[in-house]
């Protein structure tokens, strides 16, 4: 049996940004075959359509970011992004200072390699021609969000998907990399998606892997974590990984729609006859972070199967 003290130990970890796998900035890449031209004033108008009054910020108050140290890393002049500040979006820190979260629009850049894309493309089973579009594509523009991590995590991804939205009206491209979820994304099945209401389409990415052992699989999301819910896993024997993937789908967006409301020990039911035993445990698959396992039941939760294996 778990002490009380124990539990308290693990959710204190759990809650631990390090662990849980909480991205304090978010980003996205627009991939495109020809460079693309980025009209401010256009790119505004859309932003202000889809996220609320905006305006144009001084980018030396820009906080570097990945992408910017690796062009400086690689020896390239210093990226500047074009920095929006939404002024429906306020963020209030603990000394008291008042912010607008912003999103950071960096100039088309030429793309350096493709290796990057390796363990997307390995799970790119939504996208079947994922890999001869992107190799096509000689330019991207990330974008990213700054000063949003202290949002309330469905204001902050509405804003996010705002962004996006506006980048694809003024600028359109031919494939996303959602680097929080490590998913490659065609844009008109984004939009797709989003018109019938998936808005997680692009946030959250299925994934299966083999674990080596004859029809025992692992299954999991990654993407939600990013927001601070957290990811689902399950550890399945002989299972329809079709049928098991829809469940997952379903969860995250409960757990999106809920929040993280489900305790250890609680089961979370997908139809009538159909429910799973929740734990929150740390990934088994990379990136670390804390996922929401699904137990399966005896006969078909490997993690049982394998302990009983050793006690025979």
């Amino acid at each position: 049996m778990i002490s009380e003290e124990n539990r308290n130990n693990d959710q204190e970890e759990f809650n631990n940004s390090d662990v849980s796998g909480f991205e304090p900035i978010y980003t996205i890449e627009f991939l495109y075959e020809q460079q693309p031209n980025i009209s401010s004033e256009t790119l505004l108008a859309s932003l202000e359509k889809y996220t609320g009054a905006v305006k144009v910020s001084d980018a030396t108050n820009h906080v570097s970011s990945t992408f910017a140290e690796e062009a400086v890393e690689s020896g390239e002049e210093r990226v500047q992004p074009l920095v929006f500040s939404h002024l429906d979006h306020k963020v209030t820190f603990d000394d008291g200072d008042v912010e607008y979260a912003q999103s950071c629009i960096y100039e088309p850049h030429m793309l350096q390699g493709f290796d990057r894309f390796d363990s997307a493309l390995q799970q790119s089973f939504h996208w079947t021609d994922a890999q001869t579009t992107i190799t096509k594509c000689k330019y991207s523009v990330r974008i990213h969000d700054l000063f949003a991590g202290d949002l309330p995590y469905k204001e902050r991804f509405e804003l996010i998907s705002g962004v996006v939205q506006a980048i694809l009206e003024s600028t359109p491209c031919k494939a996303m990399f959602w680097h929080t979820s490590d998913k490659l994304v065609e844009p008109h099945a984004y939009l797709e998606a989003s018109l019938q209401g998936e808005k997680l389409y692009g946030a959250v990415n299925l994934r299966l892997y083999s674990t080596g052992k004859e029809k025992e699989m692992i299954m999991d999301t990654l993407g939600l974590s990013a927001l601070g819910i957290p990811d689902v896993q399950c550890h399945f024997y002989d299972l329809d990984p079709s049928a098991l993937g829809r469940d997952l789908l379903v969860i995250s967006k409960y757990l999106y729609d809920q929040g993280d409301i489900v305790h250890n020990g609680e089961s979370i039911g997908t139809s009538a006859n159909k429910a799973y035993l929740c734990e929150h445990q740390h990934a088994l698959v990379v990136p670390p972070r804390v996922v929401l396992d699904l137990n399966t039941g005896s006969a078909h939760d490997a993690n049982q199967r394998n302990t009983q294996s050793v006690d025979e």
